[in-house]
């Protein structure tokens, strides 16, 4: 079976961690900040918190924001839940925008439809690793007479994804183009992992050290407080923080990685454009009942460069296309249930969403990791060409 997904754990890891191990200090100490600082480079921002998981870098900042029954944060169902369990949690009103039904990426229109006084944050999910319309984003945000929201970025598959020249993740993508903040994931599955963790990147320092120090109980690590009498050393909490630093071990362990993430993407978006040739000429020559997604030759033109972490194609008659392909050896799936149908959002459930309906009764994604090998790709297409 070909796989969809697949664990990437370079060689160096086991010495990596075995390092850290016989340090005698495997919590959150140099390893991270190493961490730190190379992602930091890699994305060009000095903003960088290491986090025991992507998910809990978006439980913080449903904390950061101060979240109530009163506000409402706009978001996309075409996700993992994660993405927006932390919010509804926080008693927010989740308001769901339409997609593009090209890319499965949030609407910058559906969202200046839904975009109210009331709405405090927008979370944009770069599905798949596409970058989202973030220019169209801001733009709608800046022009509105409501509220000034701030933007949230998911990019738990988009490692490595650039936005016209601008690494995702820097939060400043040109003027009048920043987000606020950004979401990685380092779960098991993702180009780079740490066993499981994540990162979290801000476009303003002061917000990046209010969520650094949040991470640890709201402890701030770095300034300590001594009483002059016993020279007892002490931190001030300020508020209520979260367990959500990364450890030594998990940041080892991502590190030994950081060095191949160029050749991942590489050879990701070598298949992906391998892809969408044959699907082009397919689509020339009869009717397939597929829509592949916006090819990479055109994307490379605007100086967009999506991560592939998936490579997502619209289906007709999905079920049977998700079968027979297995039947062939090919390991193919939708990968994420839309959320607005998830009974734990069931009192946010919207009826105007015809982007995503369409879209979700046909998506499924087919392998496109760096194990795919040009005749295992050349496979896939030939088992599409023969059987749809």
């Amino acid at each position: 079976m070909i796989p969809l997904h697949k664990v990437f754990m370079p060689d160096e890891a086991a010495e990596a961690v075995a390092e850290v191990l016989e340090s005698g200090w495997v919590g959150e100490g140099k390893k991270s900040e190493e961490l730190e600082r190379a992602f930091g480079k890699r994305f060009g921002t000095a903003h960088v918190n290491a986090l025991s998981s992507g998910t809990m870098g978006l439980e913080m900042l449903a904390h950061f924001l101060d979240l109530g029954p009163q506000d409402e944060v706009i978001s996309t169902p075409m996700t993992c839940s994660a993405t927006n369990i932390p919010f509804a949690r926080k008693g927010a009103k989740i308001v769901w925008a339409d997609i593009d039904p090209l890319t499965g990426n949030i609407s910058p229109d559906s969202i200046a439809e839904r975009i109210t006084s009331r709405t405090k944050a927008i979370i944009i999910v770069h599905w798949g690793g596409f970058p989202c319309d973030i220019e169209g984003i801001r733009r709608v945000v800046d022009a509105s007479s409501h509220s000034r929201p701030i933007i949230i970025e998911d990019a738990a598959h988009a490692m490595g994804a650039v936005y016209r020249g601008v690494p995702i993740g820097r939060c400043n993508y040109g003027t009048n183009r920043n987000t606020d903040f950004c979401m990685f994931s380092l779960q098991a599955i993702k180009h780079i992992n740490s066993g499981d963790g994540g990162l979290l990147t801000s476009y303003r320092a002061h917000d990046h050290e209010r969520l650094r120090v949040m991470r640890w109980y709201g402890i701030d690590r770095k300034h300590r407080t001594v009483e002059p009498t016993t020279n007892y050393q002490e931190w001030d909490i300020d508020e209520l923080g979260f367990k959500a630093h990364m450890n030594d071990i998990s940041a080892a362990i991502a590190l030994t990685g950081l060095p191949y993430l160029g050749q991942i993407l590489w050879k990701r978006r070598k298949i992906a454009d391998f892809y969408d040739s044959n699907f082009e000429l397919m689509g020339l020559y009869n009717s397939t009942g597929i829509t592949p997604p916006p090819r990479f030759s055109d994307l490379r033109a605007e100086r967009t460069f999506p991560a592939y972490w998936l490579y997502t194609i619209r289906v007709e008659r999905r079920a049977d296309f998700i079968k027979y392909m297995r039947e062939n050896g090919i390991d193919v799936g939708v990968v994420h249930y839309r959320n607005d149908w998830y009974p734990i959002f069931k009192e946010f459930r919207c009826d105007n969403l015809p982007n995503l309906d369409s879209y979700f009764n046909e998506c499924v994604s087919i392998p496109v990791g760096q194990w795919v090998t040009r005749e295992q790709a050349e496979k896939i297409i030939d088992t599409i060409r023969r059987g749809w």
